[in-house]
């Protein structure tokens, strides 16, 4: 009976002093975040329970890899004497343990109000092709329970300026927010002045939460304003050393930690008795493109040479992706919470995947986003599911604009407060699609020549100030946008002009964007700040 009972305790001992240094570390670390100037409790336990799951599987491991040794020793017939366990050190071990299981089991909390929660869930450069029922199942399910808009632009063509457009309704030069990037700067902050979507739904009585991963929407471009919480892990905060933060890909916080935030937030933090306002960015479809096992190994390279990897690997993160969205939606349905809830899907950009352009700044056959204003970098994916929504598979094939979300959410939840000029209203009030716009534009480059784009009836037209460059395409029969049509007529030039010349008379100033040499690193690790810009 004695020889069971030792090799208890000998698996045992390593195990319980293992889990009682989680407990102490964790305290310790605790400690010195709240008596740092930036802590929100909400970061601690998410951080907490992060650390402690992945603490968890060490200890598995380790385990596991003390029963195999003990199992030899034991065959050996190697006596090792005996260990004795301080009793004291068990229920103390138990304790981090405990949290995380209380933590893993409890449910993310219904809400008890008339208003519908909004989810706005953006995915930074998703190319609006990748997007099928084969690679992306879960985004294709959202679809078929919504309205979907197959011929949506993006106002710009990165984060930053994509963001301020789809938050305020207004145009890049308008919003201010990113502008000037283009010049070496990180470019202008947004306007305090304009109406702001996360502001407006605070003041509706809304929770708001903004969980974000790219150091281009740090607090000091302004992004922030408006959320009771919002996090940013790119953003220099305090991480448990044993967390998965601290040894994340050092570009951005990937889709299952981003998954887990969001998560963690609603059930520890959310109020039963308000409606809530999440923003979750999922950043994987971006550079550099990690390899994503088992995903990757679903992709086949639909690019010639040598891009082919970054191809399969591309589409391996869209995948990767898709499978946490798929689990976001899933406890929101069983949590009650997406049945009465207005959700939206939205892509904030594309990707350049080696089409090869040549009118632009970049090398041709290159890897990159915010140089040029081509379909596969500024068509994006639109997704809307109204709240208590019967006539899913709604298809939207007229002219849309991200920059028309802020009122389509308003004209949805009733608010009076956005104002009528900033956006137009995407879905009528009987569920349908409105009436189309006559033309939506593209601006506010981030590298390259300054240059404007417009999508009207079934042409697209580019034009380069500088140099009075026009290329014009037919998006009926080259939706690829590979072969220049003619000369541009001069009606078409005069309509961009106009809208060019528009945009030019906003000379509104803003606090330049000014970020920390942290955040810096991050934009480098991203293909950001390279000297071939």
């Amino acid at each position: 009976m004695q020889k069971p009972l030792f090799l208890v305790r000998l698996v045992l001992a390593p195990l319980v002093y293992f889990l009682t240094g989680i407990l102490i570390f964790l305290t310790v670390e605790i400690i010195i975040a709240v008596s740092g100037n930036e802590w929100n409790w909400i970061e601690i336990v998410a951080e907490a329970y992060l650390a402690v799951e992945n603490m968890l599987l060490y200890a598995l491991i380790i385990t596991a890899g003390l029963g195999v040794i003990l199992f030899v020793l034991h065959l050996l017939k190697v006596r090792l004497g005996t260990l004795r366990l301080p009793r004291v050190l068990i229920p103390v071990s138990v304790l981090p343990v405990a949290g995380w299981v209380v933590l893993s089991l409890m449910p993310v909390r219904a809400g008890n109000t008339s208003m519908p929660d909004v989810y706005l869930i953006v995915a930074d450069t998703l190319r609006q092709d990748y997007v099928s029922a084969e690679r992306t199942p879960n985004i294709h399910f959202l679809s078929s329970e919504s309205i979907f808009f197959s011929n949506a632009y993006t106002e710009s063509p990165w984060t930053l300026t994509s963001f301020g457009s789809f938050l305020t309704g207004r145009h890049p030069q308008e919003h201010r927010a990113g502008t000037g990037a283009m010049r070496g700067e990180f470019g202008q902050s947004l306007r305090s002045d304009l109406a702001y979507l996360p502001e407006e739904m605070k003041k509706a009585g809304y929770q708001t939460v903004g969980l974000v991963t790219n150091a281009y929407l740090s607090s000091g471009t302004g992004m922030s304003r408006g959320f009771d919480y919002y996090y940013n892990i790119m953003e220099p905060r305090f991480h448990f050393s044993w967390s998965p933060s601290a040894d994340m890909e050092k570009e951005y916080a990937p889709a299952r930690m981003q998954l887990q935030r969001a998560i963690t937030w609603m059930k520890i933090s959310v109020d039963k008795q308000k409606p809530v306002f999440m923003m979750l960015q999922f950043m994987d479809p971006h550079l550099p493109y990690h390899k994503r096992s088992p995903w990757m190994g679903e992709e086949k390279a639909s690019v010639p040479g040598k891009f082919a990897e970054k191809d399969i690997r591309y589409g391996g993160e869209v995948r990767y992706m898709d499978d946490a969205i798929g689990d976001l939606l899933s406890i929101l349905g069983k949590s009650g919470r997406y049945k009465n809830a207005l959700v939206i899907f939205l892509s904030d950009h594309g990707e350049e995947l080696s089409e090869g352009r040549k009118w632009s700044d970049s090398v041709p056959g290159t890897v990159d986003h915010g140089h040029s204003l081509y379909p596969e970098v500024v068509r994006a994916s639109l997704i809307i599911k109204p709240p208590v929504f019967s006539g899913g598979g709604i298809q939207c094939t007229d002219l849309a604009t991200l920059m028309d979300v802020p009122q389509t959410v308003a004209s949805i939840l009733k608010l009076k407060t956005w104002p009528l000029d900033a956006g137009i209203s995407l879905i009528s009030s009987s569920g349908s699609c409105t009436e189309a716009r006559r033309a939506v534009f593209q601006g506010g480059m981030l590298y390259g020549p300054n240059q404007y784009g417009m999508r009207i009836h079934r042409r697209t037209v580019l034009w380069q100030p500088g140099k009075d460059s026009w290329l014009s395409y037919s998006t009926e029969t080259d939706p690829g946008h590979m072969n220049p049509l003619g000369e541009t007529s001069e009606s078409l030039k005069k309509l961009l002009r106009e809208h060019a010349r528009k945009m030019s008379k906003n000379k509104t100033s803003t606090p330049q964007i000014k970020l920390t040499r942290e955040e810096m690193e991050h934009l480098r690790s991203l293909g950001y700040m390279r000297q071939d810009k």
